[in-house]
């Protein structure tokens, strides 16, 4: 049987950090294999409400058992000053980086270290329905396995083959989300007429749990034939749709996404 993670420390506590917490917690891991590091007072508020204890980089050295992981949670610009801090800590263990756009190579260099991996997970994570994107130099190796199980507690993980198809999950399923999202909100606009904020509420509500029953059973390109008869209503609006080039813009949108992801990567090469 793999063996799970001792203790989890969360170097940094922002949004994704907390999403991860959340969902950790949902899935009934106790709090007590639950660290933080976090310089930001607002996040403070997060890790006292849900009694995380806090630790600062200097109690690292005290913490290198062989199963503890150190999520590294902070945004690529904050990169060097974390790294720099962890390596002066004495922590040896392993570590999973979250910054988006910045290499395994580049990493492990800057720590000096091999026990390094990558990961992408999503926001939904707090609500045990995130999608993970793993990278490893060693994707069957011990280090892996750990950061998979992590993750596997709270929604789906993917063990990516290339480092590069991490820029592909960022644009598609990490951001890809807020996009998706981002169309609802006219959806939601043009209920606001119709029905009450709360009527509203429980027809998104019913109209996301159906989109996923329907992916289920027919898939999303057979369920829209169902919805739009021939000459119908809804074959107007799609045939608009294509016209004002609704399919090449979500394309267009994960391409400069993705190229966001390329360029911060090379800005810490």
């Amino acid at each position: 049987m793999e063996k799970e993670f001792n203790k989890l420390i969360f170097f940094g506590a922002g949004n994704i950090a907390q999403a991860i917490m959340l969902g950790l917690l949902e899935a009934k891991t106790s709090r007590t294999k639950i660290l933080a590091i976090n310089k930001n007072p607002m996040h403070d508020v997060f890790l006292r409400k849900y009694a995380i204890k806090k630790i600062f980089p200097k109690d690292l050295g005290k913490l290198n058992h062989p199963n503890n992981v150190l999520l590294l949670a902070v945004k690529p610009k904050d990169i060097n000053i974390a790294v720099d801090q962890l390596r002066f800590s004495g922590y040896e263990g392993t570590v999973c980086s979250l910054a988006a756009g910045v290499s395994l190579r580049k990493i492990s260099q800057l720590l000096g270290s091999d026990s390094v991996v990558r990961a992408m997970p999503t926001t939904a994570s707090a609500f045990g329905l995130g999608t993970t994107g793993i990278y490893s130099d060693k994707p069957r190796g011990q280090k892996t396995k750990l950061i998979k199980k992590l993750f596997d507690k709270i929604g789906v993980t993917l063990i990516l083959k290339k480092e590069k198809d991490m820029h592909d999950f960022t644009a598609v399923v990490g951001s890809g989300q807020a996009f998706l999202m981002q169309l609802l909100i006219e959806y939601e606009r043009g209920l606001a007429s119709l029905a009450n904020q709360k009527k509203n509420k429980d027809i998104i509500k019913n109209l996301l749990r159906s989109l996923f029953l329907q992916f289920e059973m027919y898939g999303f390109e057979k369920a829209i034939k169902k919805i739009a008869s021939k000459k119908g209503t809804t074959e107007a609006g799609l045939v608009t749709l294509h016209k004002l080039g609704g399919n090449k813009m979500l394309n267009e949108t994960f391409k400069a996404t993705k190229i966001r992801s390329q360029e911060i990567e090379n800005e810490f090469k």
